[in-house]
């Protein structure tokens, strides 16, 4: 599997994969500064790229806050400007139901799963 790596930050990376963005996160923060004040970085990928989906891979434990839950609407936001028409989350139990019961985006598809597998096909898949 070919994965091109855009920017990786300290605890994430982001890249493309067979038409899909894929986003992987190791804390908490680094998702809140990517979502939030560091939106810039993912507005340019999504703007420079032709790619109808993406996938996010949450690999902590901690549970999101608020701050971050508003950012992730924004996110949604962005990638429905974008052409992005399906969005994957792959996350532990606790975030998961969070997520869940958070994200709405007129025009974007989403998934929430604890499977990186399921995620994947599912973005590719449509």
């Amino acid at each position: 599997m070919y994965m091109s790596t855009v920017v990786p930050g300290d605890r994430w990376s982001v890249g493309i994969c067979e038409d899909v963005i894929v986003w992987e996160f190791a804390s908490a923060r680094e998702l809140q500064a990517v979502t939030g004040g560091d939106a810039a970085v993912f507005r340019r990928l999504v703007d420079s790229c032709d790619v109808p989906a993406m996938v996010t891979i949450l690999d902590f434990g901690g549970k999101i806050d608020r701050d971050t839950l508003t950012g992730w609407g924004d996110a949604g936001r962005i990638a429905v400007e974008g052409g992005i028409r399906r969005w994957a989350i792959v996350a532990e139990d606790a975030n998961r139901q969070i997520l869940e019961a958070s994200l709405e985006n007129d025009g974007l598809e989403t998934l929430v799963t604890a499977n990186r597998d399921k995620a994947t096909a599912w973005a590719r898949s449509r």
